[in-house]
């Protein structure tokens, strides 16, 4: 989940390694530590481009896009879903306010 942790890693068979990333991290935020995995680890395999599900990343872009448009993003979703906590914080790190609405 963090760039600093893979220098822990202690593995045993480097060049029999594959990777996976859990659906609510981004492709953005991802990407960096796939890039450190790949520096130390050259033969570490990841999945298809074609067994990625973008639904994430394309409701995650499109709140960030949103966040250009407007003051205010409004998040319908639990608080405990780490998707809908994610998109609250895109926003917010877009520079707009954003509040999880957990129900109506």
């Amino acid at each position: 989940e963090n760039v600093k942790d893979i220098a822990l890693l202690s593995i045993k068979n480097p060049s029999n390694l594959c990777y996976s990333s859990q659906t609510t991290l981004s492709i953005d935020d991802t990407a960096d530590i796939i890039e450190v995995l790949r520096q130390y680890f050259p033969e570490i395999e990841g999945p298809r481009k074609n067994d990625i599900c973008y639904a994430t990343q394309n409701r995650q872009d499109s709140v960030k896009d949103l966040a250009k448009l407007t003051d205010l993003v409004l998040v319908v979703g639990s608080p405990n879903s780490s998707n809908s906590n994610r998109l609250r914080e895109k926003a917010n790190y877009a520079g707009v306010n954003a509040y999880l609405i957990n129900s109506a």
